[in-house]
């Protein structure tokens, strides 16, 4: 008791996609979600969040530019982008300002290490988690 549950931003253009994300990811963090831009940057006036999950195809803006606009509002939120159509190179990563990426499909199980890597502060081995599910 008495322990704040970080906050983790949810952002994909498929309802059900951020949804089993959030299901997976509740029981240790407060979740947030959403499938808009608008909806996304009134979260960001409203909360701060220590991290997003973002999919790169959203359906008015791409997720790295999206990522951008949030850490305007909130310089400090760590960010992971997920995608199963735009895999980056390590440098596109860099310059992104993402601090990590997953492909699609992942394993949920997968998802939950890279948010605790990402959250303590460490970087994942190479940033980039290729990971086909089978």
């Amino acid at each position: 008791m008495g322990t704040k549950l970080k906050k983790i931003l949810i952002v994909d253009g498929q309802l059900e996609n951020a949804e089993k994300i959030e299901d997976f990811l509740k029981e240790e963090f407060e979740v947030c979600k959403s499938c808009s831009e608008s909806g996304v940057l009134s979260l960001c006036l409203t909360k701060n969040f220590e991290l997003v999950i973002c999919s790169y195809a959203l359906r008015d803006i791409t997720g790295p530019v999206l990522i951008k606009k949030i850490k305007d509002m909130q310089p400090d939120i760590k960010s992971i982008l997920i995608s199963g159509s735009f895999i980056p190179d390590e440098e596109e990563i860099m310059q992104l300002g993402i601090n990590a990426f997953i492909e699609k499909p992942f394993e949920m199980n997968t998802l939950k290490n890279v948010v605790d890597l990402v959250l303590e502060g460490s970087e994942p081995r190479n940033n980039k988690i290729h990971e086909k599910k089978h």
